[in-house]
């Protein structure tokens, strides 16, 4: 943020940061546009709505904090009323790697990782769900190996792997099945 905040300050001084500053950056940010204190030719690419609501969130905080101060260094806070750029529906809409990638992805593991990433990929389960497995979470017998995740209060219920389309297998095809309980 500095090549658009450079020389401007936090406190209702005479540089102080303005609503229209914060509403310019926002713009800037979501155009691509290089701010005023970065080097002449600078060409960038515009960031993304989250970024942008995440240090739109860190000014808000550092101005808030002046605002609540004692005492405190300036009246009001300018990103209080920001409008945020907002999505499109599309955002949000789930990707799927492609057979081809996620070969290429598992080429490249360790070969103690295989396995995790195997049952993160074949099963859509999530970092959380599978670093909590114990042993007695995993079912290897039979021709449908089955883990066992604890879905805090939920009634256990078999569900299909959820991290690929439909008519796909699990790469290696070997978790082809969850139980959350």
């Amino acid at each position: 943020m500095i090549p658009w905040s450079r020389g401007l300050a936090v406190s209702d001084d005479a540089n102080k940061i303005t609503r229209d500053r914060v509403s310019h950056w926002i713009n800037d940010f979501e155009e691509g546009r290089s701010g005023p204190h970065h080097e002449p030719g600078t060409v960038r690419r515009a960031y993304a709505l989250e970024a942008i609501a995440n240090l739109h969130g860190l000014l808000f905080s550092v101005l808030q904090t002046a605002v609540t101060a004692d005492p405190a260094l300036r009246d009001s806070n300018p990103c209080a009323h920001t409008r945020l750029p907002k999505g499109d529906e599309d955002e949000g809409e789930e990707v799927f790697l492609e057979p081809e990638e996620y070969a290429l992805l598992r080429a490249h593991l360790k070969a103690d990782a295989v396995d995790l990433v195997d049952a993160l990929i074949g099963t859509g389960l999530r970092w959380g769900e599978v670093t909590a497995f114990q042993p007695r979470d995993c079912t290897f017998t039979g021709k449908r190996p089955e883990l066992r995740v604890n879905a805090h209060g939920s009634a256990e219920r078999k569900v299909a792997r959820t991290s690929a389309p439909p008519r796909r297998r699990s790469p290696g095809g070997r978790l082809s099945s969850v139980v959350i309980r």
